[in-house]
């Protein structure tokens, strides 16, 4: 196998950057030319402006020239001006003081400026600065902590996070600028670092943390510096070790590098100092002030000046710190090298780092702008597979347009589906590209926590079996909601058939946008071409062919799903030292198996939460989603009907096994070959998509998009199929009394092309904003729409006495309570589900004693 797939062709994918200079900082404020720019000042992006406060410099002259250090009270504001920066000295403004080598972070439209030093010593001052237009106010907001010396800070969730010294120790603060309020945490219990760290905010898989990297501490004239990394969790106020600096497997100092969060898992290390040739400096000052004669001493000194001006200058090298799979890579060095005892900003597409220290007390004014590029290259070896898929799909919606005379044979099927092709249906309509996209991501990124909320299915089909499915067989009836008028009343119904239309919208959005935003990041595909594609080709099959195009392309494409996800488990293996044993080896070390997490935390995906969650998630599915109750009546016995159901259940175990290994190796094969992660992947769910651009051979890689599209397209069709069996059998035939079925059968496929239509323009829409929380928030409304029906139908199969009264009061309760849940609890979304169909029930038949029984 490792010779077949050694001797494929492999599609590029890499990250690369460009550094160039975007502006200059104006001379100092002093007026001295010899050393322009600032090392150590205050930098932070606040708008499209970036500010820089303060500042050292050697302005008249070099230190081993005689030249004095100079501390800056001048205020720079650098705003973008066609593709470079225009730098300006803030009108009007200047800080209290010429101030160093503090440290800031922005918050809100200001920044937050501790401490640092001045001429006349330490500075204990917090100030304020606040662009205004093209000058800035400054005011203070308190002062430090007593004791506490501030080295590095960063700003999270409207608050900063400052680490420091105090007494002689590591210290750790947390400030509010709405407060003004000065909370100690736990400190870092690593080796004391007053100075130099890096400091960055970055989700490491399963939560947000932030990174302590490199630094140095004095002790007693004896310098002390740290090549280790230290995480800090802020939800537990806990630190934990994450190992060294590695750079060609050996530990690495760094020094006033500047760092930055970029992607979903990386932290981006411009440069520093190794520290090497400071400490042969600091060895040579101690030498100078032991020397025995002023002869030898000033030889001494000639020895240290040689040092300074021979120096080359700091790393050029760029570091990527990737905190899901802790391992360091480097991206290369840039031509110039990067300014130490500087701070890097994101802004202008890019990373820009305003001027700083080039080398041991030489400053520059430059401000450097670092684009990072990543190349995918698709090619037509791929697209070839995907156009052909398309094709079948097409071809699948022109076989049976001709079988599909009537609504019965639209909507139904005819009830002629073979048991089995309705159980591969459903699995497949279950199957999204969602998931078939962000289970191998979950699963990458933190562990197999939630893979029992994908075993529920099998402890949920008896309960549909025996309650539910003889009611929607009896009833034989195209849409599941006219049950709920028999039940209640027409109102219900409506109220039912109107929800789930607006769900279907989303769902069709949403379905169609996030495969497609990850499919852009990893192989260049244009979001919107995506939308297109899947959009136009499915609404295009389903409404020609009716449900049996969606059951028979569900067929197809779940072979495609499958199939798929082994080849690339295979190759996955392949390319991991050890093979499936390493992988396991890997896997067990870092805890990536965890299951069973009897925490009670109903914030996280621990057992009971996804056990519980998992429950009443896949109840609502099978029980008030059109989508898939569709399905029990196509096929033409109760019997069939039920097998069909128990094969989607034991096909949905062994596929949930595939896609969770399928997450444990990529974290494995990354963590073994961390070069080839993309540093600029915005989002963890593109991490699947992204193997397969990077490892797997042209033609198979196109296949395995292929099966992403198929994930997609077999959720898309079976929404577009059912909202037009709900417009037509619940509202056209209802208010259109003299329709003929060949009307009918016409508005069922407009309604669809037009279902299918605005689900497309919204997926569009949502594709021109920046929208990163959006998956949370479907789900969201997830639980909010679909628990309400599930309710509906659960009351009125399991109780006799709730009427039309006590069920809108049910309906419209749950969604109160869930509102109200969403905006005061940090309540998993994986319960909101189990939360709104329990209240709904319970509210309902509570108020059954209030409205009286139902006739």
């Amino acid at each position: 196998m490792a010779l077949l797939i050694g001797g494929l062709c492999f599609p590029a994918a890499a990250s690369d950057f460009t550094v160039r200079t975007v502006g200059a900082l104006p001379p100092p404020a002093s007026g001295g030319v010899k050393n322009p720019g600032v090392a150590g000042a205050f930098i932070g992006g606040i708008g499209d402006q970036i500010v820089v406060a303060g500042g050292s410099n050697f302005a008249q002259g070099a230190p081993w020239d005689g030249g004095a250090k100079q501390f800056e009270d001048a205020i720079y504001l650098l705003t973008p001006s066609g593709g470079a920066y225009k730098c300006e000295l803030a009108a009007d403004a200047k800080l209290p003081a010429g101030i160093a080598h503090g440290c800031a972070a922005a918050a809100g439209r200001s920044l937050y400026c501790f401490g640092g030093l001045t001429a006349e010593g330490e500075s204990r001052a917090v100030y304020v600065l606040t662009p205004t237009g093209n000058s800035v106010r400054v005011d203070t907001a308190g002062e430090l902590p007593a004791g506490f010396r501030p080295a590095a800070a960063l700003a999270y969730k409207d608050e900063i996070y400052i680490h420091g010294v105090k007494d002689g120790a590591n210290a750790f603060w947390r400030f509010s600028p709405v407060s003004g309020k000065w909370i100690e945490l736990a400190a870092c219990p690593g080796a004391v670092r007053s100075a130099g760290s890096a400091f960055a905010a970055q989700h490491n898989g399963r939560e947000n943390a932030m990174y302590l990297i490199g630094g140095r501490h004095e002790k007693d004239g004896e310098l002390q510096l740290c090549s280790d990394v230290w995480e800090y969790l802020p939800v537990h106020d806990k630190w934990q070790a994450k190992g060294d600096v590695t750079v060609g497997g050996k530990p690495t100092v760094v020094m006033h590098a500047a760092a930055v969060p970029y992607g979903s898992g990386h932290v981006l290390v411009f440069g520093g100092d190794d520290g090497r040739e400071l400490l042969h400096r600091a060895a040579l000052e101690r030498v100078i002030g032991e020397a025995a004669t002023p002869q030898e001493a000033e030889s001494l000194r000639g020895q240290l000046r040689e040092a300074f001006t021979g120096h080359e200058g700091f790393s050029k090298e760029l570091l990527a710190y990737h905190a899901i799979t802790n391992t360091w890579v480097s991206l290369g060095e840039a031509r110039t090298g990067f300014p130490a005892v500087s701070t890097a900003v994101v802004a202008g597409g890019g990373i820009v780092i305003p001027s700083g220290e080039i080398r041991p007390g030489v400053r520059t004014p430059d401000v450097q702008i670092v684009t990072i590029h990543e190349t995918a290259e698709f090619g037509w070896g791929n697209y070839s597979v995907i156009i052909a898929y398309l094709l079948v799909m097409m071809g699948i919606g022109v076989y049976f347009v001709r079988k599909n005379n009537t609504t019965d044979q639209f909507f139904k099927g005819g009830a002629k589906i073979p048991w089995w092709a309705a159980g591969i249906s459903i699995f497949a309509t279950a199957l999204s590209a969602i998931t078939f996209i962000s289970i191998p991501a979950k699963a990458y990124g933190a562990d197999w926590g939630m893979f029992m909320f994908n075993m529920t299915i099998l402890m949920i089909v008896p309960i549909v079996i025996h309650y539910y499915l003889p009611f929607f067989r009896k009833l034989n009836v195209a849409s599941a909601y006219q049950y709920l008028e028999q039940r209640f009343s027409s109102p219900v119904r409506y109220l039912a058939s109107v929800f789930f239309c607006f769900f279907m919208f989303a769902r069709i959005a949403i379905v169609l946008f996030l495969p497609s935003l990850a499919l852009n990041a990893v192989t260049g595909i244009d979001v919107y071409t995506c939308i297109l594609l899947m959009g136009l080709v499915t609404i295009a099959y389903c409404t020609m062919g009716g449900i049996e195009a969606v059951v028979w392309a569900d067929v197809v494409q779940g072979v495609i799903l499958v199939g798929g996800a082994l080849v690339s488990l295979v190759f996955l293996i392949d390319g991991i030292e050890g093979g499936f044993s390493g992988m396991i080896d890997v896997a067990v070390t870092d805890d990536k198996f965890n299951i069973l997490n009897f925490a009670f935390d109903l914030t996280q995906p621990v057992f009971w939460v996804t056990l519980v969650g998992g429950l009443a998630n896949q109840l609502l599915a099978y029980t008030s989603d059109q989508s898939v109750i569709q399905r029990y009546i196509t096929v033409k016995d109760t019997a069939g009907t039920k097998k069909g159901l128990w094969l989607n259940g034991f096909l949905s175990i062994p596929i949930a096994v595939i896609f969770f290994m399928i997450g444990t190796a990529l974290y494995v094969f990354f963590k073994q070959q961390p070069e080839l992660l993309s540093v600029g992947m915005s989002n963890t769910d593109s991490i699947f998509p992204h193997f397969i651009m990077c490892r797997l051979p042209v033609g198979i890689a196109g296949l395995l998009i292929a099966a992403i599209f198929s994930a997609a397209m077999s959720t898309l069709s079976a929404n577009i199929n059912s909202t037009a069996t709900v417009l037509t059998e619940d509202f056209y035939r209802r208010f259109r009394k003299g329709a003929t079925d060949k009307q009918a059968m016409g508005f069922a496929r407009l309604s669809g092309i037009v279902v299918g239509g605005l689900g497309l323009l919204m997926a569009i829409l949502l594709a021109t904003f920046d929208i990163a929380s959006l998956w949370d928030q479907f789900n969201f409304f997830l639980g909010l729409l679909t628990s309400g029906l599930g309710g509906l139908f659960m009351m009125g199969i399991f109780t006799e006495r709730i009427g039309t009264r006590s069920a809108f009061a049910g309906f419209i309760g749950s969604i109160v309570i869930l509102l109200i849940v969403n905006s005061y609890s940090n309540v998993s979304f994986l319960l909101y589900g189990f939360i709104g169909l329990a209240s709904c029930f319970l509210i309902g038949y509570l108020s059954s004693f209030v409205f009286g029984r139902g006739k």
